[in-house]
């Protein structure tokens, strides 16, 4: 990944908690100069789809991150729709104002009960969706 396309990235957080370290960018998203054929392979997360409902405070908690970990953050499926993700977007100040540490995967069978992700998760979550929507579906609904 670029410099130029690290800053773009960054730029925007609402909370420090939400901006992803630096130094694991490069691993978490694709070259800017990359192939279509070498994007649409990007190993990108799984989205989680599910029937089951789950309310915002579920993927919440006040426990410390215990998943750091770069490679196992990425096998991780992200929530269990892009309009999910989305909400948690939208709801996370307000429990970063009531003092969550990390996020759980309660759409996740296959994720103990052990597994606390660090809160910038979720803007990896949404850098994601944004770049499979916006994206990749487009290469790979073609006619």
């Amino acid at each position: 990944m670029s410099e130029e396309s690290t800053v773009s990235l960054t730029s925007h957080f609402l909370h420090p908690l939400l901006e992803p370290p630096h130094e694991v960018l490069q691993q978490l998203f694709p070259d800017n100069g990359l192939s279509v054929l070498n994007f649409i392979n990007f190993p990108f997360p799984t989205i989680s789809y599910t029937k089951i409902s789950f309310m915002p405070v579920q993927f919440f908690s006040m426990d410390q991150p215990t998943i750091t970990d770069i490679g196992k953050l990425c096998v991780v499926p992200m929530g269990p729709s892009p309009s999910v993700v989305k909400t948690l977007m939208e709801q996370c100040l307000s429990f970063l104002q009531r003092g969550v540490k990390s996020l759980t995967c309660p759409h996740t069978p296959d994720c103990p009960g052990t597994y606390y992700l660090p809160i910038w998760t979720l803007s990896y979550w949404c850098e994601v969706v944004e770049l499979q929507h916006k994206h990749l579906v487009p290469w790979l609904v073609r006619p």
